[in-house]
């Protein structure tokens, strides 16, 4: 009796922890049939208004690469920005779980080698929402066969304004 009674109380104690848990979804995988390579490209200054681009390449590469999973979010400071303005109102738990999460693409891995010629797909995202927003579209794009660049504009006062879901 007394075990059921403790098995019971554990039972109870992980369905209230689970019920706070952090909203958090990993990313899924790629289901296309190339391997994943991305690089980022060095940050571009515009002339005269403070902005500068960002722009991450995501392509199909060499299968056996054994360079290392990219970052989610590659940029310590965007995750510093994300937690100091709030952003799209997430809590802190999201932002630590997207500073560890990795995705599919293997960073700086060698393109693959072939005769044939790849797509381009740009993907330049609006209203202040960052580009690894769209990693899980790059990267299956990537894999499918297609090369897909996305865009980050940041400006020198703010590099992501604070966005709510609500708004």
């Amino acid at each position: 009796m007394l075990i059921v009674a403790f098995l019971f109380i554990s039972t109870l104690h992980a369905t209230a922890q689970t019920g706070s848990a952090c909203p958090f979804s990993p990313l899924p995988a790629p289901s296309g049939k190339f391997t994943v390579g991305t690089i980022i490209l060095p940050v571009q200054r515009v002339h005269g208004e403070g902005t500068s681009r960002r722009v991450q390449l995501w392509y199909p590469a060499q299968p056996a690469s054994k360079a290392e999973l990219a970052a989610y979010v590659p940029d310590k400071g965007a995750l510093d920005a994300f937690r100091s303005q709030k952003f799209l109102d997430q809590p802190d738990c999201v932002i630590d779980a997207w500073a560890m999460q990795k995705t599919a693409a293997h960073f700086q891995a060698q393109p693959l080698n072939t005769k044939s010629k790849f797509p381009i797909v740009f993907i330049s995202p609006g209203a202040g929402m960052p580009r690894h927003a769209y990693t899980i579209y790059a990267q299956q794009l990537a894999s499918d066969g297609f090369v897909t660049a996305t865009i980050d504009y940041g400006s020198s006062r703010s590099t992501y304004q604070r966005r709510s879901v609500h708004n």
